[in-house]
């Protein structure tokens, strides 16, 4: 162990001392140097930190810039402009917030051959003014083969260009050079071309332009630029389909005041026809009525059934004469109502026995169920809610086979109800949400279809609508049977109107989202 204790470990060398071979011999060399670096570097160091404040500096510029012209941006694509407006706004702040000589937005013409300029705007005073001189929707380009615009939009990317004549129009070019008082400016002569698409639609071109090549610029002005461009993509997109919107709004107006111009040459039509028709007819029917009750002598017996057809014929076309009449007057407002007090009970129970002989020959029950006690009159134009009420009670008998067909009137709250059921052949939901609606008629199962123009039930909605009251029918199903049903307030109701009112029918427009029969029947539904 006394060997070990007299072991001497080496120690390192002191500074100036004589020691100058071995290992530490090699180390005073990067001494000498790490202290030559630390009073060496301070200098070169500040300016290698300020050309990096610098750098950094001119990059949070550039993104405040880029982020202020976005929301710029953004609050233009947010109005609702046309596609014209929506480019010169758009042209005007990439100009001013990006600092380049010309930026311009052009729309690719429908066919695809040619671009027409919507906007030009500039950061440069000069040029700015020498724009505002031009018409941007005057400046036009074909697209024929070699020019950089036709490149980038089919080629659907980004374009390089360094001669303005492949880019714009001549005449903008000699504009430019006109208006040029500052021969110290650099010629503006890189351009990069930015294809306008959504999807898989082509919408136009981007241009920006400038003395420098948009390669030298920084890959985060590149991206930048590339985000800009979608977010025009998206806006112009907007604004067209905008634009489309308004030019079809415009021809559907256009449109609709010539169809309303032909409707209401059509309805004068079939009144001047339809007053015409009806003279003569009136008396073709009143010489019938005289020949069958033979003031002109008996009537031989092969002549009675001939005689019978051309009554009930001429009665029908009196009564389609009638409907287009009244047709014609709803539509052009002068249908007359003249209100009074009247007795559904009274006209239900007179029709009921009127037309209770047609259906005993079709071997019918026709009942009316007698109310218990006295009901409400209602206040109506007794004339024209008795032909309302006669046009249901006719259908069920006409169009029944067989079974039976059953009139009631209720008193139900503030309405006084009249309903017709039959064991006819019913109607489907779809046949009842076209019921009431002009020139609808049903088909039959037998492939015929039903008599009539199918005017009746439309005038009968105009005038029930009138009055305040409703008109609709329900059914379970085809070959189920169906009820028509009438409701009119009750006189002196909240909703009735007052005897003695004198009113014009007009056409009123259905109901939003629901088809008028439905409409109606779901509010009758309610009130009863």
């Amino acid at each position: 162990m006394a060997g070990k204790s007299d072991r001497k470990f080496p120690l390192p060398p002191r500074r100036g001392s004589q020691v100058s071979k071995g290992k530490h011999a090699k180390r005073r060399p990067l001494y000498r140097r790490t202290l030559r670096a630390v009073t060496i570097a301070p200098g070169k160091l500040m300016q290698r930190v300020n050309q990096e404040l610098y750098r950094r500096n001119a990059e949070l510029a550039a993104r405040n810039r880029t982020l202020a012209l976005l929301r710029q941006l953004d609050e233009i694509s947010l109005a609702a402009i046309s596609m014209t407006e929506m480019a010169k706004r758009m042209t005007a702040a990439i100009a001013t917030g990006l600092g380049y000589d010309v930026a311009s937005i052009a729309m690719l013409e429908k066919g695809g051959t040619t671009l027409r300029w919507a906007a030009l705007a500039s950061s440069v005073p000069w040029i700015s003014a020498a724009l505002k001189l031009i018409e941007a929707g005057t400046l036009s380009l074909p697209l024929q083969g070699g020019l950089a615009s036709v490149v980038a939009l089919k080629d659907q990317a980004v374009q390089y260009a360094d001669d303005p004549q492949t880019v714009y129009p001549v005449s903008l070019i000699q504009r430019l050079r006109e208006a040029d008082q500052t021969p110290q400016v650099e010629e503006v002569r890189h351009t990069v071309l930015f294809p306008l698409r959504f999807g898989d639609q082509v919408l136009g071109l981007l241009t920006l332009s400038g003395s420098r090549p948009f390669q030298q610029a920084s890959r985060y002005e590149q991206e930048s630029i590339t985000g800009i461009v979608a977010l025009v993509c998206l806006a112009i997109y907007k604004a067209k389909i905008l634009t489309d919107l308004e030019a079809a709004t415009t021809q559907l107006a256009q449109a609709n005041e010539q169809l309303k111009d032909l409707d209401r040459a059509k309805s004068e039509f079939l009144s001047i026809a339809a007053h015409q028709i009806y003279t003569p007819l009136t008396a073709i029917r009143g010489y019938l009525a005289m020949i069958h009750e033979g003031d002109f002598g008996k009537v031989p017996e092969r002549l009675a059934g001939t005689l019978k057809i051309v009554r009930e014929s001429s009665e029908r076309l009196i009564e389609l004469i009638r409907n287009l009449l009244d047709v014609s007057r709803i539509e052009s407002g002068r249908l007359e109502l003249s209100l009074e007090s009247a007795d559904l009970v009274k006209m239900a129970r007179e029709l009921v026995a009127e037309l209770r002989p047609n259906a005993e020959k079709k071997k019918l029950t026709l009942t009316f169920h007698e109310p218990a006690r006295g009901l409400s009159p209602v206040v109506a134009d007794a004339q024209r809610i008795r032909q309302v009420l006669l046009n249901t009670l006719d259908n069920a008998v006409k169009y029944t086979e067989r079974g039976s067909v059953e009139v009631r009137v209720e008193e139900k709250g503030d309405d006084v109800v009249y309903s017709v059921r039959d064991t006819g052949r019913g109607m489907s939901k779809e046949a009842i949400g076209h019921l009431f609606a002009k020139f609808t008629r049903l088909d039959l199962k037998n492939g015929r279809r039903v008599e009539g123009m199918g005017l009746g039930l439309y005038v009968a909605r105009q005038i029930v609508q009138e009055i305040h009251g409703d008109i609709w029918a329900e059914s379970p199903g085809e070959g189920k049977g169906s009820t028509f049903f009438v409701r009119l307030p009750a006189e002196g109701s909240p909703q009735a109107l007052k005897a003695g009112t004198k009113l014009t029918v007009g056409i009123k427009a259905a109901e939003t989202g629901e088809r008028p029969s439905e409409a109606l029947a779901e509010k009758g539904k309610k009130a009863s």
